[in-house]
């Protein structure tokens, strides 16, 4: 179990290698990091570059070291980048151990779409999550005839994150994009009706339950 922890780990001390996920550092700083990576549970905050290669990095890690044994994602983020969010909707997608996933708190904009890329059954939020979904935005410092083709990549990645929820969600394109677009907030149990979650958890699972109760 060491060796794994220590690929997951491995590296210098600056921010890129850092296993801590977004911007914020869970309670409990990395002891409680290395506690959820034992247990096979990814922690996933803001998304940018650098916070989604840590996610893609763990969650690689973790499937090679139990292709069969379940990941948990735990979200609780407030946005991000859709290039980012679509990196680790694509891990999980290309694992083969289902993946679990958790809102526990919020899940907003391109982070609701790693909510809904669980593995169907298994897809959950706490009672007071918030789950939001807004149009996928795109950062460009684009001068000139760069401008036109910024333009075209942030409507393809928007193009791509709807096709996405539509698929996971079990929803028609043309009411993904009108909810997009019109950044619809949904509550915990709204969001099943919508088909982002599975269900809405008081308390833990039975195979959670070990999880929770065993953490320092």
């Amino acid at each position: 179990m060491m060796v794994w922890m220590r690929m997951v780990r491995s590296g210098d001390d600056s921010p890129s290698s850092d296993p801590r996920m977004g911007r914020a550092h869970p309670a409990g700083g990395q002891e409680a990091v290395d506690a959820l990576l034992r247990d096979r549970i990814v922690m996933v905050g803001d998304l940018d570059d650098a916070s989604a290669a840590r996610i893609v990095a763990q969650l690689m890690v973790l499937e090679r070291a139990d292709p069969a044994a379940e990941l948990s994602l735990y979200v609780n983020s407030d946005d991000g980048s859709a290039a980012a969010a679509l990196s680790v909707h694509d891990t999980i997608q290309y694992l083969s151990c289902p993946v679990a996933t958790l809102c526990v708190g919020q899940a907003r904009g391109v982070a609701s779409l790693l909510l809904a890329a669980g593995t169907a059954g298994r897809r959950a939020a706490l009672p007071s999550s918030r789950i939001v979904l807004r149009r996928a935005s795109g950062s460009h410092d684009a001068l000139g005839s760069e401008v036109e083709t910024a333009a075209r990549e942030i409507a393809g990645l928007r193009r791509t994150v709807a096709e996405a929820y539509a698929r996971h969600c079990g929803r028609q394109l043309e009411e993904v994009e009108h909810d997009l677009e019109r950044g619809l907030m949904l509550t915990a149990h709204q969001a099943v009706e919508w088909g982002l979650i599975d269900q809405v958890l008081e308390k833990p699972p039975r195979p959670w339950a070990g999880i929770i109760s065993g953490m320092p």
